[in-house]
């Protein structure tokens, strides 16, 4: 008899597991269709967790890679930083990068993590890459990243620049390839002490199509 009621209750348990796995699965696909119920296409998803005054602030980006396959696929790299070490031993990736160059209300600069002060910049492929049309035919607007060719046309590396206005005159001559789409008024805190230091500690991909 106590073997029956022994062999009920786990039954009983491993019901009640396989119910709760079930459940968390379901709140978790809720949490992402939450997470995401923002975004208007189905596009990757990175993310920056930058340091600024000893704090940790996160924002994540929506790219455009139907429009910029090419500056996109080398930006979520440079996220993971997958691709190891360049011939100066010097990773490949924006962590511990910093923002070299802060102009508030207008533009944040970063991704140059060879000298940190926006001098260099090394894409993963290992030269410079050509600008993309649709890319360029986009508006350089209030939370778009665009990548940052040093004002030279098919000049692209790791640099980027995050729009904090609409700049028309980035119009055409910068590749927007993607937007921030939460905590954009992070970077507005952080642009409004621009001699304070702001590194990017962490980065990566949070949703890759």
């Amino acid at each position: 008899m106590n073997n029956k009621i022994n062999n009920y209750n786990m039954n009983d348990i491993i019901i009640i597991c396989i119910l709760c796995a079930l459940l968390c699965c379901c709140l978790k696909r809720k949490q992402i269709r939450e997470h995401f119920k923002y975004i208007n296409s189905i596009n990757p998803i990175g993310y920056m967790d930058i340091m600024k005054d000893n704090k940790i602030y996160t924002i994540e980006i929506e790219l455009y890679e139907k429009d910029t396959p090419v500056a996109v696929q080398n930006f979520k790299h440079l996220l993971t930083g997958n691709y190891g070490y360049n011939s100066d031993n010097i990773p490949i990736t924006y962590k511990y990068s910093s923002f070299y160059k802060i102009e508030p209300n207008n533009a944040l600069y970063g991704g140059d993590f060879i000298t940190n002060n926006g001098t260099s910049g090394q894409s993963i492929y290992n030269k410079p890459f050509k600008d993309e049309i649709k890319g360029l035919k986009k508006i350089n607007s209030v939370g778009t990243i665009a990548m940052n060719n040093n004002g030279q046309a098919n000049n692209n590396d790791s640099r980027f620049i995050i729009n904090l206005k609409n700049n028309p005159e980035f119009n055409n001559n910068y590749v927007v390839i993607g937007s921030i789409v939460s905590n954009f008024n992070i970077l507005q805190e952080i642009a409004e002490n621009p001699k304070s230091n702001a590194t990017i500690v962490k980065c990566g991909l949070i949703y890759n199509i």
